[in-house]
């Protein structure tokens, strides 16, 4: 039997898992952006 307390533990990990992967996301979308803006300069 999984107790009350384990699954808020389990909740926890899974939530800041799931914050580190939205971080890490934006950093790789802001990223993207700057080379997009980036090849647009050179373009030019």
């Amino acid at each position: 039997m999984v107790t009350w307390d384990d699954l808020a533990v389990r909740l926890n990990k899974a939530s800041d898992e799931f914050e580190r992967a939205i971080k890490a996301f934006e950093s790789l979308t802001k990223t993207y952006d700057e080379l997009i803006d980036y090849c647009k300069k050179i373009q030019k």
